[in-house]
């Protein structure tokens, strides 16, 4: 009897606090027993109360991301020129190299200069349904076809080298009258002076500022 009185006594698990409700004999927590005033074997230590994190609030509606194979092109810097410009433009030459008679090339087409803001610049082809909106916008009349529409990526950070990657372009990405080809995924660096090609007559000429 003096058992079940200490045991009716207790409002609290004397090893590991958890309120104990009226006529409960074990604890739920430890499984001590008010009765005897024991604990099961291997369970002389409770396991540490669980400590639950608050549900984060739940994230913003996401922008519509960049199309496969296009890296992430970040804000340029409020304020800071360009430090090289591109100068498109019809060649004649590169065009007779690959004419197959299927479309006419563009005469008096004068060249058009665009200046590569921020760190990079994508070349190819505008596809609204499809989120492209490259910075050389060869959609732009006259539309040059044979530019895929995200062809090749101009990276041009501060301080850093500028390069050109083909991004897995359908008729290739070429340097110099030689015409290398630019290996998909392999960034090449490129001096001032030199010469891309591109599509079915483009030429891109990069100028140091």
């Amino acid at each position: 009897m003096a058992a079940a009185g200490l045991a009716a006594q207790e409002a609290v698990c004397p090893l590991c606090e958890t309120p104990r409700e009226p006529g409960q004999r074990y604890c739920e927590e430890c499984a001590y027993d008010f009765l005897t005033r024991t604990v099961p074997a291997g369970r002389e230590h409770p396991a540490p109360p669980l400590i639950t994190q608050p549900t984060p609030p739940p994230a913003p509606p996401s922008t519509p991301s960049s199309p496969p194979g296009v890296p992430e092109r970040p804000e340029p810097p409020a304020g800071v020129a360009a430090t090289w410009l591109a100068e498109v433009v019809p060649d004649r030459a590169y065009f007779d190299r690959g004419d197959d008679g299927s479309v006419p090339f563009p005469t008096d087409t004068p060249p058009r200069l665009v200046a590569l803001l921020g760190s990079r610049t994508l070349i190819g082809r505008r596809s609204r349904s499809r989120g492209i909106f490259p910075e050389i916008d060869l959609s732009l009349p006259p539309e040059d076809i044979g530019i895929s529409r995200a062809h090749a990526l101009l990276e041009h950070p501060p301080g850093g080298p500028l390069t050109v990657t083909d991004l897995g372009s359908a008729n290739g990405t070429w340097l110099g009258d030689s015409l290398r080809r630019v290996e998909r995924g392999v960034a090449v660096e490129l001096a001032a002076g030199a010469r891309i090609y591109l599509g079915s007559w483009t030429r891109i000429t990069l100028r140091a500022r």
